[in-house]
């Protein structure tokens, strides 16, 4: 630390170093908390394609990215069935109460056995894929670190604060009723006591 002073110049150390092995360190604020990843520049999202890069190799997300963190092949499946519900309908999936539930996205991939049922949740939950609240299901530490990149988030609300898409929770001014992430809107609290947008107190 001595050497480098801050968090940024020691990342920008490490990149300096491993670009050239084609991987890539970034500092990100996910839910609240500063993690520090580190990605491949080859696992890039196959609708960014350019004809400049046209030869190199891409990642067909659900046929190989997820295979080191030990998932089958129909848990990957079921896991993006998950993911998918998620962000198109902008809620939280229920285990087994209503119309889609886990189970029920479990029995479409003909999981019928309640124990392997289980057994495959609480391996998501284990590997940081997903995580589980009050009877329902959201995004785990892993989609944000790993897998964000690769999903369509445009027609989701942006955040007033940092710009990015907001996932299920979020927080609003209750005078211009901008939108927040919570972890945006408790820094905004904390700091300044006013809304971003329109500079109202909150």
């Amino acid at each position: 630390m001595g050497k480098f002073g801050d968090v940024n110049k020691i990342i920008h150390h490490m990149n300096e170093k491993l670009e050239p092995l084609g991987f890539i360190v970034n500092n990100e604020l996910i839910k609240g908390e500063e993690y520090i990843i580190l990605n491949s520049e080859r696992m890039r999202n196959p609708s960014n394609k350019d004809s400049t890069r046209e030869n190199e190799p891409f990642v067909n997300v659900k046929e190989e990215y997820l295979f080191n963190s030990k998932l089958k092949k129909n848990e990957i499946s079921l896991y993006y069935l998950i993911i998918e519900y998620i962000i198109s309908n902008n809620k939280n999936l229920k285990i087994d109460i209503g119309d889609t539930t886990y189970k029920s996205l479990c029995v479409q991939l003909n999981i019928k056995n309640a124990h392997t049922q289980k057994n495959i949740l609480d391996k998501f939950i284990f590997y940081n894929w997903i995580e589980k609240k009050s009877g329902e299901l959201t995004l785990g530490i892993r989609f944000f670190t790993d897998l964000i990149k690769f999903f369509p988030l445009n027609n989701l609300d942006k955040c007033s604060l940092c710009n990015n898409a907001i996932i299920v929770e979020n927080k609003r001014c209750s005078h211009c009723l901008s939108v927040y992430h919570p972890h945006c809107f408790n820094h905004l609290a904390e700091k300044l006591s006013l809304c971003f947008v329109c500079k109202n107190a909150l």
